[in-house]
Formats: C-alpha cells, structure tokens, sequence
C-alpha cells in the first residue's frame, strides 16, 4: 500500500500513502494509513485536505490491504462506490445514486460485526 495514490472524488485533492499502521499494532485496532498531500484544487492558496466522510477513488487499496495482509483480515474487504451505471445529471437523481453517510456507515458495520 505504501506508494499508492488516492485522490478525492469531490475536492481533487490527490496523496500517497506513506505509512501504514497496521489494526494489531493500533491502540485503536483500526488498520491506519499515513497520506503526504500532493495537490489541492484550490484557487486562493488556502490548505484543502480531504473532506469527512469524502470518496477516495483508490480501487488498488483493496487489492494492496488483500495482497499484503491475506488471512490476518478478521473479514473480506468491501467496495462501496456507486452503481454500474450512467451517472445522473439531476441533484434528485445524484442523491439517491451516489453512496449516502448512513449506507457507508453500515456498510462498514456489517464488516465489522461479521
């Protein structure tokens, strides 16, 4: 994982990861990456970083966290992202199409509670 690039799907802001911080080694138990900003879409020089709960357009971190980590994983990984499908042009449409805060939230409970 280390070296890899994400990029926010909202801000354009992009970063490479620097560390990892493993679940076992976390006071927390949560797998922890380290990320060194490289761009901000800014146009005033204000610093950006990426926003709460933002998208991170990275699909090689699933396959990274399964490649290195293999059977340490306590459940398989999960993809959340938006449908196989055109992208609406509708505020209406968008919101039902682009994954919610709540679907995230359980999406990542259901990993962890399984």
């Amino acid at each position: 994982m280390i070296g890899t690039k994400i990029t926010g799907q909202t801000s354009g802001i992009s970063a490479v990861v620097d560390k990892v911080l493993l679940a076992e080694d976390s006071e927390r138990g949560q797998l922890t990456l380290y990320i060194n900003y490289l761009t901000s879409n800014t146009s005033n020089n204000s610093t950006q970083i990426f926003s709460d709960g933002e998208e991170l357009i990275c699909s090689e971190i699933i396959t990274s966290v399964s490649e290195e980590m293999g059977s340490k994983l306590l459940n398989n990984p999960k993809r959340i992202c938006w449908p196989d499908s055109h992208i609406p042009m509708s505020a209406p449409l968008e919101k039902e199409f682009y994954p919610s805060k709540e679907r995230l939230i359980n999406e990542i409970k259901s990993t962890l509670i399984n």
